[in-house]
């Protein structure tokens, strides 16, 4: 399978959830596991496996954060107008998925940009293949503009809500993701970027169109 870009590794990635006063400190940094097998492509295609415990507290919520530096830069001017991901579903209630950007750097950030319509996910679904669209037109604010929060992106976040809004609210659930990447349109004479791994998204993209007009010719 294609190298998982969730997190910076293939071995774990951290959840963090919101604390009572609203700043983005992890209460818990928790090791995910790689399933071994049971992925999108079938037998030995492993998958990153996510859970939220519900209740109250730490681990509660389903509220997973990603700063590896391939995800960090300027999407705006990489041109990055989604992000497709592959995932399933295992447990009992119907999810609400949603992406957030957010600038953090020092401190808390100071711009944060959620979309605004979830990926609704049935209970048992199956792997199923998912599009998040994230065009400002697409986001909200939930701090400072969407733009500043996509211009400076250094985390993103997966998390379950209903509701447009940040922190989600606490569910039970089991979400397998594999297979992330993301789409840009044609690219500008130009693109600034802050990160190198933005580049390199938008470099990647650019070949694949190559090799399918090659095809066509």
């Amino acid at each position: 399978m294609p190298p998982l870009t969730l997190c910076s590794s293939k071995s774990t990635t951290l959840r963090t959830a919101r604390r009572k006063d609203g700043s983005s400190a992890p209460d818990l940094l928790i090791q995910y596991p790689f399933v071994p097998s049971g992925g999108p492509a079938g037998v030995g295609d492993n998958y990153l496996l996510l859970t939220a415990l519900g209740g109250g507290g730490a681990g509660s919520r389903l509220a997973v954060i990603n700063g590896a530096p391939q995800w960090r830069g300027n999407y705006l001017a990489a041109g990055v107008t989604s992000i497709t991901m592959d995932v399933n579903n295992l447990g009992a209630s119907d999810l609400y998925l949603r992406l957030l950007f957010e600038d953090p750097m020092m401190g808390p950030p100071q711009n944060e940009a959620f979309t605004t319509n979830p990926v609704i996910l049935s209970a048992g679904s199956g792997w199923t293949s998912i599009t998040f669209l994230i065009a400002p037109g697409n986001l909200t604010a939930g701090t400072g503009s969407v733009n500043a929060a996509l211009t400076n992106a250094t985390l993103i976040r997966i998390f379950h809500s209903p509701a447009a809004g940040f922190p989600p609210p606490p569910v039970v659930a089991r979400l397998g993701v594999d297979n992330i990447s993301a789409t840009a349109v044609p690219e500008p004479a130009t693109m600034l970027l802050l990160g190198t791994g933005l580049a390199g998204v938008a470099a990647r993209v650019r070949k694949r169109r190559q090799a399918r007009q090659s095809e066509a010719d």
